[in-house]
Parts: structure tokens; C-alpha cells; sequence
């Protein structure tokens, strides 16, 4: 059994297919633990899991990293939210008021889009909803705007059923597989 931190997003996208293929005619089981990419890393410093998804470039003690690739989030909405809160334009006034969505408390990416826009903090009404499909179906419903990945959003995006707020403004995140050193069959072929 492999003890594994993934983020959220993560898990709802593209890594289930990893696990997938990894399990292919091995005696392989899966403990997921569903943490922020941004803290994932402290599950391998508390020992809790042997590998992780995280945005840590910098190896945890007794781990090596490799490169995962990028996940990019566009800031999105429903076209009649944008029309509603974004008329005259996105800006700091309109964002201070615009209720927005945000996956759990350790979520930065909407704060990162917002102080990038603005340039500074806003204190903006704030609807928590920590998990990823609902969090977009509530974004296409209308209930706030919010930062989703490309693979969710991608059919919305076509369909028109989801809109940038602005345009060309992604916030990538480099992703790295964390694992520990340790010579474990199971864990070299996740790996691989």
C-alpha cells in the first residue's frame, strides 16, 4: 500500500490514470491523502505518506524530486456573473465586491490573481467549498468566480459556459513528485 499526498486538483484530473497505470498487474494499493500543493510536502516531513504531489521544488530530508510539469488555472466565471459583477471592468472595486469561491483555507491561487491585479490584499466575500467538481459547477452556476484548472474547465471554455475575468492572466503552478529514498518496489513503479 502506498501512502500518497495529492492535491485536490490533482486528483480530480490526471492523476487517477496514473494510479491506473501504475496498478497495471501489480500488487499496488493506494492511501490517499488529499492535501494543498503548496503544504503536501509536510506529510513526508511528518512521515504520514512515502510520496507526494507538491509544489516544493526543494527535496524534503531523505526524499529526491522530480519535475512533475505545470498546472494552469484561468480565473473564471459564468458569462452572467461577468456581467453582473465585471461590468465596467475587473478591477480593485469590483473584485473587493464580487463574491469569490476558494477550495479550504490553505487555498492562495485566488489571493495570488487578486493581488496581481490590484497589487494589493482586498477583503472580498468569500464562499469555501472544498471539493474540485463542485467547485466549478458552482463557478458555471454562478455562485462566484474562481480558479480552475485547465483539464476541469476545458469543455466550459469551448462551450461558453465559462469566462476568463481576464483574458490571457494564468497562474501556473509547477507540480514535483516528492518520494522517499527508500528502495521499495511499489514506490519505484508509481514513480516510474
Amino acid at each position: 500500500r502506498l501512502a500518497i499526498g495529492v492535491n485536490a486538483d490533482s486528483l480530480a484530473t490526471w492523476f487517477p490514470h496514473a494510479m491506473s497505470q501504475a496498478a497495471q498487474g501489480q500488487p499496488i494499493t493506494f492511501d490517499i491523502h488529499v492535501e494543498d500543493q503548496d503544504h503536501s510536502a509536510n506529510l513526508l516531513r511528518e512521515g504520514r505518506v512515502m510520496a507526494a504531489v507538491t509544489a516544493d521544488p526543494q527535496p524534503v530530508q531523505g526524499c529526491k524530486v522530480l519535475p512533475l510539469g505545470t498546472l494552469r488555472y484561468r480565473a473564471l466565471a459564468s458569462p452572467a456573473f461577468l456581467q453582473r459583477h465585471f461590468a465596467k471592468g475587473v478591477n480593485a472595486a469590483a473584485l473587493g465586491q464580487a463574491p469569490m469561491l476558494v477550495f479550504n483555507r490553505k487555498d492562495a491561487l485566488q489571493t495570488r490573481f487578486v493581488q496581481r491585479i490590484t497589487r494589493r490584499p482586498l477583503a472580498q466575500p468569500v464562499h469555501w467549498l472544498p471539493e474540485a467538481h463542485a467547485f466549478a459547477m458552482a463557478t458555471r452556476a454562478g455562485l462566484g468566480w474562481g480558479m480552475i484548472p485547465d483539464p476541469l474547465a476545458e469543455s466550459d471554455l469551448q462551450a461558453g459556459t465559462l469566462v476568463e475575468l481576464i483574458s490571457g492572466k494564468p497562474v501556473d503552478v509547477p507540480l514535483y513528485w516528492q518520494y522517499w529514498r527508500l528502495n521499495v518496489q511499489a514506490l519505484h513503479h508509481m514513480t516510474e
